[in-house]
């Protein structure tokens, strides 16, 4: 009789040989990040097959991986900017750098997913990468699944996972924020994962 491992146990399995393997559970993801661990469970199986789906499930970017979505999205799950419309659209209307070029841009596209993802020119990108009209539907970045793997596509084609395997961790940070927000709290997760994994 075989014996399927207990659910909460995630097995890294489809590494480059070069790797060895490696077994990381949700309780030590959420121990880690601070999430709770039902969400863990919940997406975690997602985010690592669309990175898997990407060819980018390697040791290095799966740490990215857990301490971004541990500092971007605290309850390790999709978000949506719930702010009231006049909030979004003073903090994202007629951003040139987003794209958002049209009265009720800065609503309609505001922050969703994993990652999160915010503007009409990232909506679009995103959603021809991944054959999903985001544009006139973008509440679908934040459907589970989808967001799971917009932020797989964004590791690769913004070069996070790059970035992850040559251990340059302020360029990881900043490839994905912009800033060195959160920095400090983005680096503890990091060393407590390499410790782990």
């Amino acid at each position: 009789m075989v014996v399927s491992p207990p659910v909460h146990i995630i097995q890294i399995m489809s590494l480059p040989s070069n790797h060895r393997h490696y077994q990381i559970s949700a309780p030590q993801i959420a121990a880690i990040s601070g999430a709770p661990l039902a969400n863990v469970v919940l997406y975690w199986p997602l985010i690592f097959k669309a990175l898997e789906a990407e060819d980018i499930a390697d040791r290095d970017t799966i740490i990215a991986a857990i301490a971004t979505i541990a500092i971007e999205t605290p309850e390790f799950k999709p978000v949506d900017d719930t702010a009231d419309d006049g909030t979004l659209l003073k903090k994202y209307e007629g951003s040139w750098s987003l794209g958002n070029f049209f009265a009720g841009d800065g609503v309609r596209y505001h922050r969703r997913g994993f990652i999160p993802l915010r503007g009409r020119s990232n909506y679009n990108q995103f959603g021809i990468r991944l054959g999903i009209d985001l544009l006139n539907q973008p509440e679908k970045a934040n459907e589970p699944l989808v967001a799971a793997r917009i932020f797989a596509s964004f590791f690769r084609w913004r070069g996070v996972s790059f970035a992850a395997r040559s251990h340059e961790w302020r360029k990881v940070r900043v490839l994905v924020s912009g800033t060195m927000n959160d920095w400090a709290s983005f680096m503890r997760i990091i060393c407590r994962l390499n410790a782990t994994i």
